[in-house]
C-alpha cells in the first residue's frame, strides 16, 4: 500500500501503509524524507533485518495490475532478446544555473559501469543528454532527450540505470522526464527493473502527486520495480551504490529484488533509498547454457552469409540468434564554454544481426549475413538466447573475428511494403489518429540493421524534414536472414495530410525508397479482435489471457458469469492505452477458489475517455 503524510487520512485514499519519517515535513524540497527500513529493524541498529519492498498501490484495480504483471515477468511470458539489454542514461555537465561544471559527475559514472560492470554479451542503449541538442540549449537538449528516453524505453530492457538530478516529478534540469510523460511508457510486457541513482526521485509520502516518477513506473507497466532515493544523496553515494548492485548481479545468478536492494544499502549505511516491488521477486541476467555447443567458422565475412552450427542443446526449441558490433570510443566536446568541455566514453554495442530460429533436430545449422559496412578485426559477439521453464538462458561466443568477404552480384535494394494490420496500403491511404505502421522488408542480401555511412542508418523513415532510426523497430521471421518486418507506432494529434518515405539499404548496401501520402482523420470509438486464450482451457495448471484492441484509451473491464447468469469473477476496472491490450485471469473466482470445469460466459465492457461505452458477451470453456 501507498503511504503519504497525511496520517490521519483526511484526503482520503493514500495512507494504507503509513511511512516511517523521523523528521515531518511536506516540504518537497526539504532533505527529510521516509525509510521502510524502520519495519524490518528488530535489533534497533537503523538496518533492515530481512528484505523489504513497498508495492504502492491505492485501489484494488492498482494491485490487481501489478499482481497480474508480476505473474507474466515471473514465468517469462515475453522471452527475446531484450532480456540481455541494458539502457543506461545520464544526466548532462550543466547544473540548475546553466553552469557546465559537472562533466566530472554523472556521465562519468555511467561510463564505469559501461566499461567495467557490463558484461561483453549485454546489448547496451545509451540515452546520455550530452548525445542530444545543443550545448546550453536547455529546452532543445531536454527536447530531443525526452524523445530518445521514450523511445529506447518502449523498446524493452532487462535493466535500466539513470544518473543525474532529478525530484519526484522530473529527471534532470532538462526536463528528460516528466511525471505526466509517463503514460508515454509503454514497454508492452517487457517491463525492466529501474533504478535512480538520484536524489528525491523515491519520495513517496507527497500528498501531491499521489505517485511520483518511482512510485508509478513500479505501480504501472512500466517497471517490475524501482529502488530510487526519497531524500537527497550525495553523488559518490549514488555512484557506489549503483556499482555495488551491477556486481552483485554480473554472478549471473538467480537473486530476490530485495537482496539486490538491500546489501548494498547496509555495505554503504543508506536508509533512504527504497524498493518499490516485490522483494521476493527474481531477477538475474540470462543464466549460462551449460547444455548448448556452438561452432562458428573462426573468421566471419562481412558482406556475405555465414553461418552458425548448433550441434548439441535442446531441440523444439525457439532460439534468439544476436551479434553485437565492437563498441566505439566517442568523444563529446562542449566549445561553447572556455576551457571547453571534453568526455570520452564508450559507446554501443550495435546490434548487426537479430533472429530467431525454431530447431527442430540437432545439429542444425543457423544462417545470418553480416554488413559489409561492419568492421573488420575482433570485439564483436554472438549471443544465443533461449527460455527454458521459468528461465532465460544465454550461451556466448566472444570476441568474433570478421574479414572482408567476397561481395555477391546482388545489386537490387530491399523490397518495401506498407501495411496497416493485414491491409496493404498502396501510395494514399486514410489512417486513424494513432496506428501502428508494419513495413515489411525483404533481401536476398538481409537488411543493413548497421549504419551504412556517416549518420545514415539502414533502415529510416523521413517525416516533417526529419529521419527516424527504424532499426531498432525491425526483426526478422522465424527462420529468416532476408524477410522480416518494422512496427513503428504512429501518433498524430489532429487530422492532416502528411507524406512519408521508408529509406532501407540491404547488407550490401544497395537502398530502396517507398513514398506514401497519409490521408489522417479521426476515427470513432471501437474496440476489436475480442479473444480469450486458450479457449477451450485443457490445462489445469492454464489461466486465460482476455485480449482486445481498442481505438482509444479507455477504461475496461472483465466479468466472467455461469451460464445461468451468477458473477463468477470481475477484473475490475483497469485503464489502458489505444492499441493491444490484455487482462489475464487465473481461474480462481472472487473468493479465490478454484473454478469447475463448464461453459462460462464472458463480457468486456469499455468506457472511452469521452464516456462512449462498448460492451459484448462471448463464450469460453474450461475443460480441465
Amino acid at each position: 500500500g501507498d503511504a503519504t503524510y497525511d496520517y490521519k487520512n483526511l484526503r482520503g485514499g493514500g495512507n494504507i501503509v503509513p511511512a516511517y519519517e523521523p523528521v515531518i515535513s511536506s516540504d518537497i524540497d526539504d532533505m527529510k524524507g521516509a525509510r521502510d527500513e524502520f519495519y524490518a529493524d528488530m535489533t534497533g541498529d537503523g538496518y533492515a533485518d530481512f528484505y523489504i519492498g513497498r508495492i504502492p498501490v491505492r485501489t484494488k484495480e492498482e494491485l490487481g495490475n501489478f499482481v497480474d504483471k508480476l505473474i507474466s515477468y515471473e514465468r517469462k511470458d515475453l522471452s527475446g532478446y531484450w532480456r540481455s539489454r541494458y539502457i543506461l542514461v545520464s544526466d548532462d555537465e550543466y547544473n540548475a544555473a546553466g553552469i557546465p561544471s559537472e562533466m566530472s559527475w554523472h556521465l562519468p559514472y555511467v561510463d564505469y559501469i559501461r566499461r567495467n560492470l557490463t558484461l561483453p554479451f549485454i546489448e547496451v542503449r545509451e540515452v546520455y543528454e550530452i548525445k542530444y541538442g545543443s550545448p546550453g540549449d536547455i529546452v532543445e537538449r531536454g527536447r530531443e532527450a525526452k524523445e530518445a528516453f521514450i523511445k529506447t524505453f518502449n523498446q524493452g530492457g532487462l535493466l535500466l540505470t539513470f544518473y543525474g538530478h532529478g525530484n519526484p516529478v522530473q529527471l534532470t534540469h532538462e526536463q528528460m522526464l516528466l511525471l505526466q510523460d509517463l503514460p508515454k511508457l509503454k514497454t508492452s510486457g517487457k517491463p525492466p527493473l529501474t533504478m535512480f541513482f538520484s536524489c528525491k526521485v523515491g519520495a513517496f509520502t507527497r500528498l501531491d502527486p499521489a505517485h511520483g516518477i518511482a512510485e508509478y513506473m513500479a505501480v504501472q507497466d512500466q517497471a517490475i520495480a524501482s529502488i530510487a532515493s526519497t531524500i537527497s544523496q550525495f553523488v559518490s553515494v549514488n555512484d557506489y551504490y549503483g556499482r555495488y548492485i551491477h556486481n552483485l548481479i554480473n554472478d549471473r545468478r538467480i537473486h530476490p529484488l530485495g537482496e539486490i536492494a538491500q546489501d548494498g544499502k547496509i555495505y554503504y549505511s543508506l536508509t533512504y533509498y527504497t524498493l518499490f516491488g516485490d522483494p521476493a521477486t527474481m531477477f538475474s541476467l540470462p543464466l549460462p547454457d551449460s547444455s548448448l555447443q556452438v561452432q562458428v567458422p573462426d573468421s566471419l565475412e562481412i558482406g556475405n552469409i555465414n553461418y552458425a552450427v548448433i550441434e548439441e542443446g535442446t531441440p523444439t526449441t525457439l532460439y534468439h540468434l544476436n551479434i553485437l558490433h565492437k563498441p566505439t570510443e566517442i568523444t563529446y566536446v562542449n566549445s561553447t564554454v572556455r576551457p571547453s568541455v571534453t568526455y570520452t566514453y564508450l559507446g554501443e554495442n550495435s546490434p548487426i544481426f537479430t533472429g530467431s530460429f525454431d530447431i527442430k533436430i540437432l545439429p542444425d545449422t543457423l544462417h545470418f549475413f553480416l554488413p559489409v559496412t561492419a568492421d573488420t578485426g575482433y570485439g564483436a559477439l554472438m549471443g544465443i538466447t533461449r527460455k527454458e521453464g521459468n528461465k532465460f538462458l544465454s550461451y556466448e561466443i566472444y570476441p568474433l573475428h570478421f574479414i572482408k568477404g567476397t561481395i555477391g552480384e546482388d545489386k537490387k535494394g530491399p523490397s518495401i511494403k506498407f501495411f496497416i494490420g493485414n491491409i496493404e496500403l498502396e501510395d494514399t491511404a486514410e489512417v486513424p489518429l494513432n496506428f501502428n505502421l508494419r513495413v515489411v522488408l525483404e533481401d536476398s542480401s538481409g537488411i543493413n540493421l548497421y549504419t551504412v555511412f556517416g549518420t545514415e542508418k539502414g533502415i529510416m523513415l523521413h517525416m516533417d524534414n526529419q529521419f527516424i532510426d527504424l532499426r531498432p523497430y525491425f526483426e526478422y521471421y522465424k527462420n529468416s536472414f532476408t524477410k522480416g518486418e518494422v512496427n513503428y507506432p504512429m501518433e498524430f494529434e489532429f487530422s492532416q495530410d502528411k507524406d512519408i518515405s521508408l529509406i532501407a539499404y540491404d547488407n550490401l548496401n544497395n537502398m530502396s525508397v517507398k513514398n506514401l501520402h497519409l490521408v489522417i482523420r479521426e476515427r470513432e470509438f471501437s474496440v476489436s479482435n475480442i479473444l480469450a486464450y486458450p479457449n477451450p482451457v485443457k490445462n489445469e495448471n492454464s489461466g486465460v489471457y482476455f485480449t482486445f484492441i481498442l481505438s482509444k484509451p479507455s477504461w475496461v473491464e472483465i466479468k466472467v458469469f455461469t451460464i445461468g447468469g451468477r458473477l463468477v469473477w470481475t477484473s475490475g476496472r483497469r485503464y489502458f492505452n489505444q492499441g493491444f491490450g490484455k487482462i489475464y485471469w487465473n481461474l480462481r473466482d472472487n473468493f479465490n477458489d478454484n473454478i469447475s470445469n463448464g461453459f462460462y460466459i464472458y463480457k468486456l465492457e469499455c468506457k472511452n475517455e469521452e464516456g462512449r461505452k462498448f460492451e459484448i458477451k462471448k463464450g469460453l470453456l474450461i475443460a480441465k
